[in-house]
């Protein structure tokens, strides 16, 4: 069964009775990810504190019967993420937890006229992913922005207001790297990142990773 969740294109979290995170299905695609860690914590330990009134409030309508679904969605340029959540009930009508459902709904949105013929949007080989870019490497070439300059060595001139557009221009491979100093920065694998990638600079990831600035560059 997990191999069905794993090809849908939602992201799936439930959370019981009790307010215990109880299942997330663990995608490639997953917009926010998720460790093994969350399985068995209380719901509202999983959110910011800004927001947890919000997950309270959500939960106690759906337990009462007063409402069964609320819906949420991100609307950035070149990116729209779509949340629902669903008060998950048995046969008797008792409340049973609450189910999450999240996707990417950016190319949904950007769809027009209709499609009844069949089309292969992919043409690569299965197994010639070399030549994909990452989903961070296009969100860089999005931005357009002066490029990083550099000394008579060919060294590139970096300090804490060099964007995180210019690094993956430059070397694709910080992200990898960035996650590696640090797991917060997962998101950077996700449609997020075509937020993140056209605001974020040294110094906001340095305070993000808890990284001093001249440590991180």
């Amino acid at each position: 069964i997990n191999l069905l969740f794993r090809h849908l294109p939602v992201d799936l979290s439930y959370v019981d009775e009790n307010e215990l995170v109880k299942f997330y299905s663990d995608t490639p695609h997953r917009i926010f990810p998720r460790s093994a860690n969350v399985i068995g914590r209380e719901v509202k330990n999983c959110h910011p504190a800004k927001s947890v009134h919000i997950v309270e409030e959500i939960v106690e309508k759906f337990r009462s019967g007063e409402q069964s679904q609320a819906e949420f969605w991100i609307n950035k340029p070149g990116l729209f993420i779509y949340v629902i959540y669903t008060a998950v009930r048995d046969e008797n009508g008792k409340f049973r937890g609450v189910l999450e459902m999240m996707q990417d709904c950016t190319h949904i949105r950007e769809l027009e006229g209709s499609r009844t013929l069949l089309t292969w949007d992919k043409t690569d080989f299965v197994g010639d992913g070399g030549k994909e870019k990452s989903l961070a490497q296009e969100a860089a070439e999005e931005v357009e922005e002066e490029p990083l300059t550099t000394d008579a060595d060919g060294r590139f001139h970096i300090d804490a207001k060099t964007t995180l557009s210019n690094l993956i221009k430059q070397c694709p491979e910080i992200v990898d790297h960035l996650i590696s100093l640090n797991p917060k920065f997962e998101k950077l694998k996700t449609p997020m990142v075509k937020v993140m990638a056209k605001v974020a600079t040294i110094k906001m990831m340095a305070e993000r990773g808890d990284f001093e600035v001249d440590d991180l560059i």
